[in-house]
């Protein structure tokens, strides 16, 4: 079902977009003393998404031939999603691959959902779960013991230079996906015995929705800000 309501589609990402910056640079804790990490995690932020916006419009134009502004606008949030982990330690350029990277793995992802004919209308899966273990992943492709430092993370170690973290980050997808893949098949289970998990096609139609489907495929899958 194509998309319908593009105007309150681009309300709820610039909503998103600007709300990050109080997610990410607030992380920070404060301001005084912090300043300078802020200001980085927000040009780091503001990098990648603008990256995934513009990877998302040249990739659909290049293969489907038309200006998708609905790609342009995931292509935002894959961005974003992709940066969050990293945002307070990696150097602009850095940011600039890892959101336009996200973006092209949110597509491809789209593309193989729709493949596999498997109802994802708000590209939660694409996002956040692709999205966010290339993210998870990204903190130790990209880190540097010395950004971590000055980032104000407490290990004096060479676990950047060594590949150390980029282990760590990788068994930590391991167990993340696991952890979640069990309790989500669990949780689908008695949904459907309980709701189901579909309602009807008159009301797909008229524009219903499960709200308990819509909502737990965030919730489970977004842990793009672990590092």
């Amino acid at each position: 079902m194509p998309e319908h309501n593009i105007s309150s589609m681009a309300l709820g990402i610039f909503i998103l977009w600007f709300g990050w910056y109080g997610f990410n640079c607030g992380s920070t804790l404060g301001i005084i003393g912090s300043g300078g990490i802020a200001a980085k995690v927000a040009v780091n932020t503001t990098v990648a998404a603008s990256g995934g916006c513009l990877v998302g419009i040249i990739v659909a134009y290049r293969l489907e031939r038309t200006f998708n502004v609905c790609v342009a606008m995931n292509g935002i949030l894959a961005g974003l999603v992709s940066i969050t982990a990293s945002c307070a330690f990696v150097d602009p350029w850095m940011a600039f691959i890892i959101g336009t990277v996200g973006s092209s793995i949110h597509y491809a992802a789209r593309r193989l959902l729709h493949k596999l004919q498997i109802d994802d209308p708000l590209d939660a899966v694409p996002i956040h779960l692709f999205g966010g273990s290339w993210g998870l992943l990204c903190s130790g492709i990209f880190c540097t013991d010395q950004a971590l430092q000055y980032a104000g993370y407490p290990n004096i170690n060479d676990a950047c230079a060594s590949g150390r973290q980029f282990g760590t980050q990788f068994i930590g997808l391991l167990i993340i996906t696991s952890w979640s893949a069990f309790f989500a098949i669990v949780y689908w289970q008695i949904a459907k015995v309980m709701v189901g998990l579909r309602v009807s096609a008159e009301m797909e139609e008229m524009g219903e929705r499960c709200p308990i489907a819509t909502a737990s495929v965030i919730v489970i899958f977004d842990f793009s800000h672990l590092m």
